[in-house]
């Protein structure tokens, strides 16, 4: 919730602590966290059915778009899976892979299920919020 981590060498903690007080106009509270204090990313699951597990289709899908405004971002080279950037609207994914849209977002393929009447397939992603 309105936080975030930096994660940095343990001999600069104490110093970034110390010294980062604002961030652009916003002041900042900085503490040093526990190592063992959880940090698992707050995750929503996001289904629905494409005709393939096209990464334009599926994007599209996520972020409740359509394919024809998904693509100049793909084009335009503001779309990473697994932090390699990807040009071709036509790439499969696979199961696992992260895939990051700049501008709106990121998600976890988390892989496909059944076929729909019409033969859809259905796909489920993990969409970090």
């Amino acid at each position: 919730e309105n936080g975030c981590c930096v994660f940095c060498q343990e001999k600069m903690a104490d110093y970034l602590c110390q010294e980062l007080t604002m961030v652009r106009h916003t002041s900042v509270i900085c503490r040093r966290a526990d190592a063992t204090e959880p940090n698992t990313p707050k995750m929503e699951r996001v289904s629905g059915s494409v005709a393939s597990p096209r990464l334009d289709s599926v994007i599209a899908m996520v972020f409740s778009s359509s394919r024809t405004k998904i693509l100049p971002l793909i084009e335009g080279e503001k779309v990473f899976i697994d932090g390699k950037q990807v040009t071709s609207p036509a790439v499969q994914l696979k199961e696992g892979e992260i895939v990051s849209v700049r501008g709106m977002g990121k998600f976890r393929f988390a892989g496909s299920g059944g076929l729909s009447k019409k033969g859809r397939l259905y796909v489920y992603a993990d969409k970090y919020v």
